[in-house]
């Protein structure tokens, strides 16, 4: 019996053993895994929060089409036809209708500034309207004394009164002129492509003060190298972008017309220009500097990603691919570039069809590995 008892409680402590080896060895896989994502110093985990909060946005990995392209710089242009410059009817200050600014629609007739000349000092012309008055009236009364004697002509009489009448009706309108504010109108329907006066501005007669566009029509002026006048001839589109602004814009959509594709170089320059007609997208206005890819032809099958996508360090480019059955997981991947467009860049090697790449918020993971090797203080350096 005892031999029995024995041998009852060593199977019951094996079998005790068994199961805590077990779970000790499940532990102990855990507790590796664990420590292999932590060394990895290429993996970054963010909570959903974080990533919601950093705007992280993926692409699927497709190859697709890619124009050939070449930088150039850029000018943007008013569209040659199609333009009325509204010039100041009177000296004085100029105000602005309610709501004038540039690239509003307006239409023909519609108020657009104000100028009056209210406490002003006389102009050089009121004063020779005023002079013109007197000689024409100290004319005019000369000829009534001697028409009486008939020491003058009856046409000559009349031409001095007519004299008279019509200087004193031309000083009549500048008066009036200068008494109360002139209007000034929108000579056509269309839109208004520049404004060249301030509010409270002072202008003389004549100055410009808008210019009004029968559309919202630009023009782009590339400066293309004088070594690319082959790819000239090809050139199908443009991407822009405006340094020190977060504005890049396709052309492509904005119904863009190329009025010269193989154009001649001036005699004192290596460069020549391409022009090309869009549609105003905003923010785009006459005198823009601007940095141009020029399109040219496509290749078909290429890996390209957006230009946000891509990480610097050290002169090498990266990218951050989310992995698979992983909810917030990214893994750092070196990627060799290509040419770019200016909006997206060709992958030459790195990335394979199907992955899913970050297109949005790349920097905000890096800063994110960042802290977590610092926090998981591993050895890669």
């Amino acid at each position: 019996m005892k031999l029995y008892t024995f041998l009852i409680s060593g199977l019951i402590l094996g079998l005790s053993s068994g199961c805590h080896g077990t779970e000790h060895d499940h532990d102990s896989e855990k507790e590796h895994s664990e420590q292999e994502h932590k060394a990895d110093s290429n993996l970054v985990e963010m909570t959903h929060e974080a990533a919601k909060s950093a705007g992280i946005t993926t692409e699927t990995v497709a190859a697709s089409d890619f124009n050939e392209s070449v930088k150039a710089a850029g000018f943007i242009e008013n569209s040659r036809g199609g333009e009325r410059i509204v010039s100041a009817p009177a000296s004085g200050i100029v105000s602005f209708s309610s709501g004038i600014v540039a690239g509003q629609a307006v239409k023909a007739g519609q108020p657009l500034f104000s100028i009056s000349s209210k406490g002003l000092e006389q102009s050089d012309a009121t004063s020779t309207i005023h002079v013109d008055v007197e000689a024409a009236r100290t004319a005019y009364e000369r000829a009534a004394q001697l028409i009486k004697d008939n020491l003058i002509t009856r046409p000559e009489y009349d031409r001095l009164r007519a004299d008279y009448d019509r200087a004193k009706a031309v000083a009549a309108t500048v008066g009036a002129k200068t008494a109360r504010a002139v209007g000034v109108s929108a000579p056509m329907s269309g839109f208004l492509v520049d404004v060249s006066v301030a509010p409270g501005a002072f202008v003389n007669m004549g100055d410009p003060l808008a210019t009004v566009a029968t559309d919202r029509r630009l023009l782009l002026r590339a400066e293309v190298s004088e070594r690319h006048r082959n790819f000239a001839r090809s050139v199908s589109g443009a991407n822009i972008r405006v340094p020190g602004q977060e504005l890049s814009v396709s052309l492509a959509s904005l119904a863009p017309k190329i009025l010269s594709s193989a154009p001649t170089a001036s005699a004192n320059s290596n460069f020549f220009p391409v022009y090309i007609e869009f549609d105003n997208p905003g923010g785009l206005s006459n005198g823009s500097v601007v940095e141009v890819w020029l399109a040219g032809n496509t290749r078909h099958g290429v890996i390209s990603v957006p230009n946000s996508a891509l990480v610097e360090e050290g002169g090498y480019f990266y990218v951050y691919v989310k992995q698979p059955d992983e909810h917030e997981l990214f893994r750092k991947t070196e990627v060799k570039t290509g040419s770019t467009d200016g909006m997206r860049t060709e992958i030459i090697s790195g990335l394979s069809e199907g992955e899913t790449v970050v297109t949005q918020g790349a920097l905000r993971i890096r800063m994110a590995g960042m802290g977590s090797s610092i926090q998981g203080h591993t050895h890669h350096h």
